[in-house]
């Protein structure tokens, strides 16, 4: 299995060497180029992609009061490219289809319901690219370097370490999803 790494650089830190090979995207980046790109590196259609960006999520009223940051709800897309990903573009992920059997979304809540009663963004985007979304559903905390005392500099090597929240898999129709069980693998641990 093969492992292609999209990682757009407002996520600060770098993806550790040896988990695959990683495509860096931007502000500046088109959607169309960076699937053009991660499609190149695929090899067989078992192949995994893992896109680890900023997902966007929003504040909302609990008992009267504004929840913390840490619990916004998510659903509502990811900040990656030029474009970002919404529901309102979602279908460009159809360009995909047929490249990955598994596509992980290393995001702040890309699998939350928004303001909907269901995970709209992720069940959107497995049925267009035609392949398992595995999310989460809350804030994912991250680091995105170290301090190597011994050498007296710091590493820039983002860990994700585990899951925050639940984390779902989304079949390649969209309809039905599944909750996993803990603790689930990370591709960028």
């Amino acid at each position: 299995m093969n492992r292609i790494i999209l990682h757009d650089t407002r996520l600060i830190g770098r993806v550790e060497p040896g988990l695959g090979q990683v495509i860096t995207v931007n502000e500046k980046i088109r959607l169309a180029t960076a699937f053009a790109k991660a499609k190149n590196c695929a090899t067989a259609s078992t192949d995994e992609l893992v896109i680890a960006c900023h997902g966007y999520m929003a504040p909302y009223v609990k008992q009267g009061k504004w929840v913390p940051k840490i619990a916004w709800r998510g659903g509502y897309g990811l900040e990656f490219c030029q474009e970002s990903l919404t529901l309102n573009n979602i279908s460009k992920v159809s360009a995909l289809n047929g490249y990955f059997k598994t596509i992980w979304l290393m995001a702040c809540a890309p699998a939350g319901k928004g303001s909907k009663n269901s995970p709209l963004f992720c069940r959107q985007f497995a049925k267009n690219a035609n392949a398992y979304v595995i999310a989460s559903d809350k804030t994912q905390l991250y680091q995105p370097g170290y301090s190597d005392n011994a050498r007296k500099m710091s590493i820039m090597v983002l860990q994700f370490g585990k899951w925050e929240g639940n984390v779902y898999k989304f079949w390649p129709n969209g309809t039905v999803w599944e909750k996993l069980n803990k603790p689930c693998a990370v591709p960028l641990p």
